[in-house]
């Protein structure tokens, strides 16, 4: 319905104006000496009109690629991020599913995401003990003890689940 309505708006505008062109007797006279040009009242206000508009559709061209790197950029990030996601997903599935050497890979290219890094740390340490990568288990457990406080409770019961001492910052086999 309000295409019909939009339509039928259209077709009276272009009536009027139409109407509207015949009516008027006026011209626009420009002159540049030596030249003289003489134009019809409605043809220059159709000229006009087109002008600004093909000023404003190149504005807004303008304006979209001027913004395009950013959205590269933002696409980019998402996808990266999603990229992420899915490692992580099939990190933890490959855990618990008993395949840790997977799930340890997984866990590390979930790490290039930098979303629920904490969360990727634990999965790889976990991942790198049960297939006997102590060092790396080392490592990712150091690089968790650096994310901050509010990882120490999770990497307490990650080191207990373990059997290793709760607050050892490198640690040998157990």
């Amino acid at each position: 319905m309000r295409i019909l309505i939009g339509f039928l708006l259209l077709f009276t505008l272009a009536t009027l104006l139409a109407l509207s062109f015949n009516i008027t007797a006026g011209y626009v006279l420009i002159v540049q000496s030596p030249w003289r040009i003489e134009i019809s009242l409605s043809v220059f206000v159709l000229g006009l009109v087109l002008i600004l508009l093909v000023l404003n559709l190149g504005g807004h061209m303008f304006f979209k690629i001027w913004q395009l790197p950013k959205q590269i950029r933002n696409y980019h990030l998402r996808r990266s991020r999603t990229r992420a996601r899915g490692a992580l997903y099939q990190g933890l599935t490959a855990y618990f599913s008993g395949h840790p050497e997977k799930a340890e890979k997984m866990a590390t290219v979930a790490l290039k995401g930098k979303e629920a890094r904490s969360l990727c740390l634990m999965l790889a340490a976990l991942s790198a003990h049960e297939a006997h990568h102590f060092e790396a288990r080392d490592r990712y457990l150091g690089l968790a003890q650096e994310e901050g406080p509010e990882t120490l409770s999770m990497l307490a019961s990650i080191r207990s689940r373990m059997g290793l001492p709760a607050n050892a910052k490198d640690s040998s086999s157990p």
